[in-house]
Order: C-alpha cells, then sequence, then structure tokens
C-alpha cells in the first residue's frame, strides 16, 4: 500500500477548468527507526495536522513562476523559468541556471528545483511542452526551521499536480527514505518500510490512551538530515542487529498502552542510536535534569524532541529557552 502516491483528496482541489488547482500535503514526524530506515528498519512515521499547500494556475509569456510562503505570508523564495529554456536543456548533463532563470534565486534552492521539473519532465513529458506557462505558489502553515517536511510537502504536492511518483521524485533530487512523501499522502499513522522494489506503507492504528502526556519540544536549530545520513553511512558495516531491533521498537511504540512502557521503549531506542552512532542522547546532552524521558525524532541534533511525562513541561522547558512546545494532540493528525 502506498498512501503517497497520487491519491485524490478532498484536499485535492481540480480546478484546471477555471485555470487553478489546489493540492494539499502533511508534514512528519519519525517516532522510530531514524537512519536505519534507509537500511530497510521499519519505522513508526506519523503525518502531522500542519502541511503545505500548492496552488497551480495557467499564465501566458512561457515562464514558469514559483513563490514559496511562510506560514506569516512572506514569500522566502521565488524564481522564474524560462520554460523553452528549460525544455532544451533538460536531459543535458548539466543545466546552466544562467540560460534557464530569468529572474530571481539562482542558489541551491533552484538547482534543486531544476533536478525535480526534469525528473517531472522524463516521467510526464507533454505536462510542460503543452503548457504556455504556468504560476506555482506554496504555502506553508508550519515554520521552514520545524523540520516537518517543507521539501517532502512541495514535492509531493507537485508529484499530484503532475501526476508522477513522488518517491522518484525524491530519488532523483534531495534522496533520502522516503518516509516523509508517505506521511505527506496519508491521512494517519504508518509503519513505512523501504525494500529494494518499492517503499512499503501501511496505516498503524495509533493512538495513545495516554497522549496528554507527550509534548514535541524544537531545540531551535534546523539540522541538516543529510549530515546525519552521511554520519550513519560512515559505519564500516551493515548494522543488521540494529535494523531488527529498530523495527521491533516501532511496533512496540505502536501498541504501548502505558505512558511508563512508552517511555521506557523511548530510552531503549535512544540507547540503539545513541550505541550506533557514537553521540550521546539529548537528555544525557542537554537535559540530564529532566523528569521524564526524551527522544530525539529523525535527524539527531535538531529539529523537534518528544518529551513523556505526567508534569506540564513548559516551565523547565522555558527557563532554559526552548519556548515551542507543542502537546501531541495539536501536533499529530
Amino acid at each position: 500500500m502506498l498512501p503517497g502516491r497520487l491519491r485524490n483528496t478532498a484536499h485535492n482541489r481540480d480546478k484546471m477548468g477555471e485555470g487553478k488547482s489546489t493540492y494539499y500535503s502533511h508534514g512528519k514526524v519519525l517516532l522510530s527507526g531514524e537512519y536505519l530506515i534507509l537500511d530497510g528498519a521499519t519505522g513508526l512515521a506519523l503525518p502531522t495536522k500542519k502541511g503545505q499547500r500548492l496552488e497551480v494556475s495557467t499564465r501566458s509569456g512561457g515562464m514558469l513562476h514559483f513563490t514559496s510562503y511562510e506560514p506569516n505570508g512572506k514569500a522566502w523564495f521565488e524564481t522564474s523559468i524560462h520554460l523553452g529554456a528549460f525544455l532544451n536543456e533538460v536531459g543535458t548533463e548539466a543545466m546552466d541556471p544562467e540560460r534557464i532563470i530569468a529572474a530571481g534565486d539562482k542558489g541551491p534552492v533552484t538547482g534543486t528545483l531544476l533536478k525535480i521539473l526534469q525528473s517531472i519532465h522524463t516521467q510526464n513529458p507533454s505536462l510542460l511542452e503543452d503548457t504556455g506557462g504556468l504560476s506555482l505558489s506554496s504555502f506553508l502553515e508550519f515554520e521552514r526551521d520545524w523540520g516537518l517536511g517543507s521539501s517532502s510537502t512541495f514535492i509531493h504536492n507537485l508529484a499530484l499536480w503532475s501526476k508522477t511518483d513522488p518517491y522518484r521524485l525524491l530519488a532523483e533530487s534531495l534522496g533520502g527514505s522516503g518516509y516523509d512523501i508517505a506521511c505527506a499522502g496519508s491521512d494517519a499513522p504508518l509503519f513505512y518500510n523501504r525494500t529494494a522494489s518499492r517503499p512499503l506503507a501501511n496505516k498503524v492504528n495509533f493512538n495513545p490512551n495516554f497522549k496528554e502526556h507527550l509534548y514535541f519540544i524544537h531545540l531551535n536549530r534546523k539540522q541538516n538530515s543529510r549530515e546525519g545520513i552521511r554520519r550513519y553511512r560512515s559505519l564500516k558495516q551493515r548494522p543488521e542487529q540494529e535494523i531488527q531491533k529498530a523495527g521491533s521498537l516501532s511496533r512496540d511504540f505502536a501498541t504501548s498502552q502505558t505512558l511508563e512502557l512508552f517511555s521506557s521503549l523511548m530510552a531503549e531506542h535512544e540507547e540503539l542510536i545513541s550505541s550506533l552512532l557514537g553521540i550521546p542522547s539529548v537528555q544525557e546532552e542537554l537535559f540530564p535534569d529532566f523528569d521524564g524521558q526524551l527522544k530525539s525524532l529523525g535527524a539527531w541534533g535538531g529539529d523537534f524532541i518528544l518529551a513523556a511525562t505526567r508534569n506540564n513541561p513548559e516551565p523547565y522547558f522555558r527557563s532554559k529557552g526552548y519556548h515551542t512546545i507543542i502537546p501531541f494532540e495539536k501536533m499529530i493528525l
């Protein structure tokens, strides 16, 4: 089952007859598995309530115009692409941004965008060949530095619009395990497994009866997941035992009935990744006096952590300078 693959939902309102179409994708939180998902471990992935919306409208002039907006309405990225120049260079070894970009950003973000567009054109050539111009506007519902999937929701929305494979778009641009793509198109938590042939994403009933004691805390910094992946890839051999253990923990997380058991699984998972990477856990490094259990999520060292505690954690974290504290029910779909 591939919930991330081109599903038409109530969010994806096709209005091409009116010159506009709208698409929506959810953000993501990876509760378990982390780097081991890259080698086939089963992870527990959670779609978030907040995501990203894409609006596509037709325009004249032979341009593809992209604008991305932050939650406050401020545009953080804008670029215009000569459609004809792009089509002339697509498929070449290295597209020249100077000939393709008409105005706006010409940096790494645009470079990634060109890779995505090249993959779209390979999969669906007529889409860009048969248009006189397009305006694509993206609207984030969460802060870009939260690590909830600003790139994956954008890629998934582009796949919905272009009727292409979002996993292939990801592989041919940013890379990664693909769990974030699965979350983007899902309306429920998932067991995610990356196999040699294709990703497997199956919905799971994960709705802990102790969720009022779970909180997400932002560490005030954005973690580059590719750096963590490079560290993980530097391991000398494939960690077979850890892969199996992570999958077992994912299944145990999903069936936990008490906060105490869930907290012990968090600690066990932290020890697993800490020993594997040779770095201390976030609780050891930053919050050794916290009354409860903490767990890193996704790439270690930034973005959000999960806190399990019977006490209100806001005074503790605010006293240490961490002010983005979100209850589980307000974060997870």
